[in-house]
């Protein structure tokens, strides 16, 4: 993108990070880390769990940015817990001790990592919210739901590009760049 820097996170537990599980927690403090080291973004672009951590490291951490690009996002972070325990066949009955085994090793697990506590606090800062109909991981229903508590947002809704193309897809790129660029 012309005219701008480019700092990537490897998040944990993705790439070439170290750990064998991606929390939250960790992604918000990566970005701000990196935000702390390079200065206030004009943009924060994340995917997925990535988008979560940065509305919610926006609202909680108070990382500053002029414009939001989330793709392929959740709006509370049980969701995530809730499809890693369906995939392990695990009983819903064990989210409560999953939950304070979080707390306990993380020092933070809360029900308030829901958009309607953190999307309310950032809603004034522009942001496009990217998210697929035929999403296979993250359902449309979530990332709509927070289009629609995020007054400064567009939602881009695209299809059959599902959980991971649309940081591949053309389209997709050319209207993050755009919105990106309408900022200078």
């Amino acid at each position: 993108m012309r005219g701008y820097r480019v700092a990537a996170i490897d998040a944990v537990a993705h790439g070439q990070s170290p750990a064998t599980a991606p929390q939250m927690v960790d992604f918000m403090e990566s970005i701000k880390a990196a935000v702390d080291h390079f200065g206030t973004p004009h943009a924060l672009i994340g995917h997925s769990l990535g988008g979560a951590a940065v509305y919610y490291g926006m609202a909680t951490l108070g990382i500053p940015t002029t414009r939001a690009v989330l793709m392929s996002t959740f709006d509370r972070v049980e969701y995530i817990v809730e499809v890693w325990a369906d995939a392990m066949r695990l009983p819903r009955d064990i989210l409560p001790l999953i939950y304070t085994y979080f707390e306990q090793t993380y020092g933070v697990w809360s029900p308030d990592y829901v958009a309607d506590n953190a999307v309310p606090q950032i809603a004034h800062i522009p942001a496009l919210i990217v998210h697929d109909r035929d999403d296979e991981v993250i359902p449309y229903a979530l990332g709509e739901r927070v289009a629609r508590l995020w007054t400064a947002s567009r939602l881009m809704s695209t299809e059959r590009l599902r959980h991971f193309m649309p940081l591949r897809s053309p389209e997709v790129v050319n209207a993050v760049v755009r919105f990106v660029g309408q900022g200078q």
